[in-house]
């Protein structure tokens, strides 16, 4: 997930998704650690490999993201 839920997401209840991986696809927008945890292991994993056969690799602020939801979702 790219960006967090529009206006104010913690009065609706809502925790920040932005750098999330949800259960399905982005339009889903809920945050799963497992899925996220998955997720960023699987990109810098990747990102070992050479960008001929894997393609270009993250921006390291995504990255930065995704890690900032699991901590946040300790």
């Amino acid at each position: 997930v790219k960006v967090n839920p529009s206006d104010n997401f913690s009065l609706m209840y809502r925790h920040l998704a932005k750098g999330s991986w949800t259960l399905s696809d982005q339009d889903h927008g809920w945050a799963v650690s497992d899925c996220t945890a998955e997720g960023l292991k699987c990109c810098l994993l990747l990102s070992l490999l050479p960008s001929q056969i894997v393609g270009d690799q993250m921006e390291p602020s995504q990255l930065y993201d995704a890690v900032n939801v699991i901590l946040s979702l300790q």
